[in-house]
This record gives structure tokens, C-alpha cells and sequence, in this order.
């Protein structure tokens, strides 16, 4: 169990932040009781977007288990616009 918080700009990525051993509920619980609208969205089709909209999107994730990928068959990705002050929040609470 892992939780990785990338921000994508622009269609490229410019931060990871891998977080071993934490659960991705952590994040739901900030993210719901502060009224943050968030999207289930794979980190691939965010990266795009933020390349076609030319915008700044964090994108999470708690698949990465030791960088092994593989299917899953429930949700595990989502995406919400950037915003510095959830992105700190988010790096925060998963420390």
C-alpha cells in the first residue's frame, strides 16, 4: 500500500511524491470534509488534460506498489485542479 501525489502542468510532469505504507482513505477523508471537488480519473488521461486545457491538474494515486504495475478492478486514481494550499495540505497529511 503507497500513495503517490504527481502534478501535472501543461502535459508534463513536475512533481512525484511517493508515500509507502499510507492509505489512499486519508486523502478521501481531507478531500471530502474540506468540499474539495475531485474527479476518479487515470493519471495518463489527467496528464493529457492538462496538456489540452494548458492547465495544472495533481493527480492520486495508490496503486504504486514499489513501481509494480499492474490492473486493478476498482478505483484507484483521481485528479482535482491545482491548488498550492490542498497540494502542501495533501503533502502534510501523508508524511
Amino acid at each position: 500500500m503507497s500513495v503517490t501525489i504527481n502534478v501535472f502542468r501543461n502535459g508534463e510532469l513536475k512533481n512525484r511524491n511517493v508515500f509507502p505504507g499510507k492509505s489512499i482513505l486519508i486523502v478521501l477523508d481531507y478531500l471530502k470534509g474540506n468540499d474539495i471537488d475531485y474527479a476518479i480519473q487515470d493519471s495518463e488521461d489527467a496528464l493529457e488534460e492538462s496538456r489540452i486545457n494548458n492547465e495544472s491538474i495533481i493527480s492520486i494515486d495508490d496503486t504504486n506498489l514499489l513501481d509494480v504495475e499492474g490492473e486493478a478492478n476498482f478505483v484507484t486514481e483521481y485528479s482535482l485542479s491545482y491548488d498550492n494550499t490542498i497540494y502542501n495540505n495533501l503533502l502534510k497529511i501523508l508524511q
